[in-house]
């Protein structure tokens, strides 16, 4: 006999609130995912399914997107914050791809490369 189908109703009442918080203190849609109770077939099958879900999952991929990125800037001065996992959601997020948000700078032919500064400490004392 086949197991029946599993279907949004299915969840637990409050699905979204568990992935909105969850989202929201900067989880991977993957722990959400398992959180209230669906595997990654499912989780494909709900996003080509149900639109309520798909727009729960994008607006929360964004909404843990923001909370990497805010705590990246708390800790840029922090030299214990974990960097290789900071680079590593770079790659994830694509962050060095939205180039299109950023404008370009105006090419003034000036060579900036003796301008380069290699660490905060530098720039410190720069300013003084």
């Amino acid at each position: 006999m086949r197991a029946k189908k599993k279907e949004l109703k299915d969840l637990p009442d409050n699905w979204e609130e568990i992935a909105h918080a969850m989202f929201a203190s900067g989880a991977a849609q993957i722990q959400v995912v398992k959180a209230i109770g669906l595997n990654r077939d499912l989780h494909r099958r709900f996003k080509k399914d149900y639109e309520e879900y798909r727009i729960v999952m994008m607006e929360g991929v964004e909404l843990s997107e923001c909370w990497w990125l805010q705590t990246g800037k708390d800790n840029l001065n922090n030299r214990n914050f974990n960097n290789p996992l900071f680079n590593t959601l770079t790659a994830k997020f694509k962050w060095s791809e939205h180039k299109d948000e950023e404008e370009e700078p105006e090419k003034t032919g000036i060579d900036i490369s003796k301008y380069k500064i290699d660490s905060i400490q530098e720039l410190e004392n720069k300013l003084q």
